[in-house]
């Protein structure tokens, strides 16, 4: 990162002026190695990061699983088993992704943004400080989108969880609902299930949109805002072209580290409210096998998320 800002410079500022051919050949295949490195570094970093996690999820599915198997009759008795069944079986994939969006971009990202910071503060304090200036504003507004992000979230996932369980029970009770005549009256049901997930997912959706565009555009105009600081400074002879360029060369590469952090955000808040679903379960069970105790979370986390099976109640 530091190698390329100074290589940029050195292009600008010697290189051309002096019309040096060889030296502008060797910075540029300089930069296009370095940048080759890197990919290689990414490519490693998501072939260990796909190991790893897909390790963690099976060991997930596979304590889910026999904490189902070791569950009480009372447990299973109690338990919305449809709706469970949805939770396990959807959580564990969000919190998959959440996972890679953790190692491949949320991590990475954050700790190469750190060491672009700090190239930048080499460049040029005072830009930099330009850009300290602005954090606050950035996280303050990623803290307050994401707890209303996480509402939404939590009302799609108890939607879609609904949904499941309607489309089981259709396809296990068709022939019930035929003898019934009651195909009228299920089609209404499940209908107003579908139509309370479409807006619920269409909600989330447009947030999660708006989240997005409004980060990225706050990055695009403190970009522009700090170009013109640094023109203004190359006016007053404060800062050269070259050493402009290669801070907003830096600039660049931190503001798109910081787009996939932004970016990996929904993913990681959908992904944290499934996991406590899913730790919510393993305590149940536990609870449950364990003759005493306290009642886990699941069934706090899953209270609202369906109705209580009873009998042969329909979902």
């Amino acid at each position: 990162m530091f190698p390329i800002a100074l290589l940029v410079n050195r292009v600008i500022d010697k290189a051309l002026p002096g019309r040096d051919f060889s030296a502008l050949l060797g910075a540029i295949a300089a930069i296009c190695a370095l940048a080759l490195a890197g990919g290689g570094l990414q490519l490693a970093n998501r072939r260990i990061s796909i190991d790893a996690i897909k390790a963690a999820i099976a060991h997930l599915r596979t304590r889910l699983i026999k904490a189902q198997l070791q569950g009480s009759r009372k447990y299973y008795s109690e338990e919305d088993l449809d709706i469970l069944h949805s939770r396990i079986v959807q959580d564990t994939f969000r919190v998959d992704s959440m996972a890679g969006a953790l190692l491949v971009s949320t991590i990475p990202g954050t700790l190469i943004s750190i060491g672009l910071f700090f190239v930048l503060l080499s460049l040029n304090l005072t830009l930099s400080l330009v850009c300290v200036a602005m954090a606050p504003f950035f996280a303050a507004g990623v803290l307050i989108m994401s707890k209303r992000l996480k509402a939404l979230i939590k009302a799609f996932h108890l939607d879609f969880s609904r949904y499941s369980k309607g489309v089981k029970f259709v396809l296990g009770s068709n022939e019930l609902i035929k003898i019934s005549t009651a195909e009228s009256f299920e089609n209404k049901r499940q209908g107003d299930t579908i139509e309370n997930l479409k807006a619920s997912h269409s909600a989330a959706l447009w947030f999660s949109a708006i989240m997005r565009v409004s980060q990225q555009q706050l990055l695009m105009l403190s970009g522009a805002f700090i170009l013109l600081a640094g023109g203004y400074f190359v006016i007053e002879g404060r800062l050269s072209l070259g050493e402009l360029i290669a801070f907003y060369a830096a600039l660049g590469m931190l503001n798109g580290n910081a787009r996939a952090v932004i970016e990996s955000v929904p993913t990681i808040v959908e992904g944290f409210e499934s996991l406590r679903v899913l730790r919510g379960i393993l305590d149940d069970a536990r609870g449950e096998d364990g003759n005493s105790g306290a009642k886990g979370s699941a069934k706090g986390a899953l209270a609202g998320q369906g109705q209580r099976k009873r009998g042969a109640r329909r979902p």
